[in-house]
């Protein structure tokens, strides 16, 4: 319950402080005096948008607070525990707006952001602003009024959250489909050279050996030729002036006097190592010569593996060299894309079940919503009755389309009426009058207030359209709901004003060349002036003045 409101330098005015008592508070005043002022500052502190405009003219900032009586166990005090922002059964709401645009929020001295203001907006104060009974035109506004009265919050809530499920798990596929699209002409390319590297099975070190031996076998004839030719120079059987030879004949000339000198002795220890070197070399090149074999199969199969090597290097426009590493990127990939295939795979099968899942509550909500919409048309057409529409005839039709499915299942739920005998039962937008289709909005927040979360309701013209017997009945059924809620209401029609509890004249003045609104809680003999102000407007006569007492004493008397 909101129990005091504070309005300092906002729109027009100055600095107003409000205590706000449980039942029905009236406001109202002329036609420009800042009636709105209370209703915008509750909207700003209830998570509203704010702009530089509201701040007074002249003034740095704007500053909002209301004070509400929270209980622990309500709706609110649980939020407000959730939050950690719970404070001994009060909650002090601020906001601050300054000349330049920007907007602080407050809860309970804790700064948040303006969602959570809204948030806990939500729970505590519910505004009927002036034309909102015109959404009532608009079909789609429908189905919340059936779903609260029917009460089927939770249904609604996890068809919204099968709904999301649903529709993130297919965003997800039509991902993973788009992409696969996309890709799919690079991933047959990519298969296909897979394909063709793994058939050629070339190793990280086989290059180098491969061409080795090619260049080995390549040249055969000319080795196998020198390997002899070197070898019988060296060792010649045939004649006396082989190399080996010779080298025997210096040795065997230098020995003699190798001891006389030390370089003789130098030089002979090289020859002896030069004629074992060149012996070894003679027996390599001999042994070279007779094991040498020529194969020519296994130099076309050289032959032919190089030239596949080399072809396909050059298709892929690399070294042969890097072949290996870029299969082993391409076996990557492929894994990749078979980890996309898998994981669409799976999601085919989850999109399948989350929908499953969302048609079954789906079609749960709608059969439950088809039950209560009976009973929605009757009770608001006897509440329509009470005001003055004797003859009404409603109808909440439901129709289930099970073939557009949204976040608030598959009904399309439309109110009808039949306001006059003999009238064909049609949409609210072609059936109902402006002063009906704000009775029909009241009748609405009848039946809503034992399931309506908020304690509080402002209530903004809701009597527009409307006069005489209908504005009384209007006045007792406002009346009748704040005995379960607190409200305040800003009429125009003194019928309407005379069932309040408590009444506020809005008033607006000029003060040193500035314009400035005020709020003043009338006593009994202020209010009386001012419901025969209503009544008869500037002129106030003793009759009206009687008027206004007959009206005033009305609700006493039931």
């Amino acid at each position: 319950m909101l129990c005091h409101l504070h309005i300092r330098n906002f729109i027009i005015a100055g600095d107003i402080e409000l205590d706000v008592q449980q039942g029905l508070t009236v406001l109202s005043g002329e036609t420009g005096a800042g009636k709105s002022i209370i209703l915008d500052a509750l909207f700003l502190l209830a998570g509203g948008r704010a702009d530089s405009s509201q701040v007074r003219h002249g003034e740095e900032k704007a500053e909002l607070s209301a004070t509400f009586l929270v209980t622990e166990h309500s709706p609110s005090g649980r939020w407000l525990h959730d939050q950690e922002l719970w404070q001994d059964g009060e909650c002090i709401v601020r906001r601050v707006i300054t000349a330049d645009g920007r907007s602080r929020a407050f809860i309970n001295a804790t700064a948040v952001p303006v969602t959570k203001l809204k948030e806990f907006g939500d729970l505590v104060l519910h505004i009927h602003a002036q034309h909102e009974h015109q959404r009532l035109m608009r079909s789609e506004e429908h189905i919340g009024i059936l779903d609260r009265f029917a009460q089927t919050h939770a249904e609604v809530k996890n068809v919204r959250q099968l709904y999301r499920e649903w529709k993130t798990i297919e965003r997800r596929v039509q991902e993973l489909q788009a992409s696969a699209d996309k890709d799919n002409a690079e991933h047959q390319l990519m298969t296909y050279q897979l394909e063709e590297l793994r058939a050629l099975g070339l190793s990280d070190d086989e290059l180098e050996e491969l061409e080795q031996e090619h260049q080995a076998l390549s040249h055969a004839e000319e080795m196998l030729l020198s390997a002899s030719q070197v070898s019988a120079r060296l060792n010649s059987e045939d004649s006396d002036a082989d190399v080996l030879s010779e080298l025997r004949q210096a040795i065997h000339q230098l020995e003699p006097q190798a001891n006389l000198h030390p370089a003789l002795t130098g030089a002979l220890s090289l020859l002896n190592e030069a004629h074992i070197a060149l012996q070894e070399a003679a027996t390599d090149l001999q042994r070279f010569a007779s094991d040498f074999e020529w194969d020519p199969e296994r130099f076309s199969t050289l032959d032919a593996r190089l030239s596949s090597v080399y072809d396909i290097a050059r298709k892929h426009q690399c070294r042969p060299e890097a072949l290996p590493a870029l299969q082993r990127e391409l076996e990557a990939k492929a894994e990749h894309f078979a980890a996309h295939s898998e994981e669409l795979d799976a999601l085919l099968e989850q999109l399948t079940v989350a929908q499953d899942h969302y048609e079954t509550a789906a079609q749960a909500l709608s059969t439950l919503r088809q039950a209560r919409a009976p009973e929605l048309a009757e009770a608001l057409a006897l509440q329509l009755h009470k005001l003055n529409m004797p003859h009404a005839t409603l109808m909440c039709h439901v129709a289930a389309h099970p073939e557009r499915p949204s976040a608030n299942g598959i009904d399309d739920v439309e109110l009808r009426l039949s306001a006059n005998p003999g009238q064909p039962v049609q949409p609210l937008h072609k059936a109902a009058s402006g002063g009906e289709l704000s009775r029909i909005a009241l009748a609405i927040q009848v039946l809503a207030q034992h399931s309506q979360q908020a304690a509080t309701l402002f209530f903004d013209e809701v009597d527009v359209g409307i006069s005489g017997a209908t504005a009384e009945e209007v006045g007792r059924l406002i009346r009748q709901l704040s005995q379960h809620s607190q409200i305040l209401c800003i009429t125009h029609l003194p019928q309407v004003a005379s069932f309040g509890h408590h009444h506020w004249l809005i008033e607006k003045h000029v003060v040193d060349g500035q314009t400035l609104s005020q709020v003043v809680d009338l006593d009994a003999e202020a209010r009386t002036q001012e419901v025969a102000r209503l009544i008869s407007g500037v002129r106030v006569t003793d009759a009206t003045l009687m008027h206004a007492r007959d009206l005033l004493a009305a609700p006493l008397m039931h």
